[in-house]
């Protein structure tokens, strides 16, 4: 962003929100210049007067693009955070195939949970496969 518009702002947020990247403009208030509406428009950014934001889950598209319109090199670093997240949401997937095909397969056989459903309800587990329903009365 900095190499499109060198005057924007560009912070990670504070606190809880530390994962969020904040951008604001240099004008008066805090708001966009001419130059920096330009350069979000051209990277893809809606902005309001005089703030808009990446977030955690956009940051991935945000930082390749940035790498392809800029014509610079992925930093090693992201490359291979990224390839290890990919590999985890693989292998998320993988789990939660496999736990569905045995969930499908299951004979269920369900035990009452000392759960309190409301408005009125009871609440099963399978003691095979883990199965959890409810059932409203």
């Amino acid at each position: 962003m900095k190499k499109l518009a060198p005057t924007l702002s560009v912070r990670r947020g504070r606190g809880t929100a530390y994962a969020w990247i904040d951008i604001r403009g240099s004008g008066e208030f805090g708001e966009f210049t001419e130059e920096e509406r330009k350069a979000l428009e051209k990277f893809g950014l809606s902005y309001c007067r005089n703030h808009t934001n990446i977030s955690p889950d956009e940051r991935r598209y945000y930082v390749e693009k940035a790498v392809k319109l800029l014509g610079i090199k992925m930093p090693r670093e992201l490359e291979e955070e990224y390839r290890r997240i990919d590999e985890m949401k693989k292998e998320m997937r993988r789990r939660e195939e496999e736990r569905r095909k045995r969930i499908e397969k299951c004979q269920h056989v369900f035990i009452k949970l000392p759960y309190i459903v409301f408005p009125r309800g009871t609440a099963y587990r399978c003691v095979k496969c883990g199965y959890e329903k409810i059932e409203l009365d």
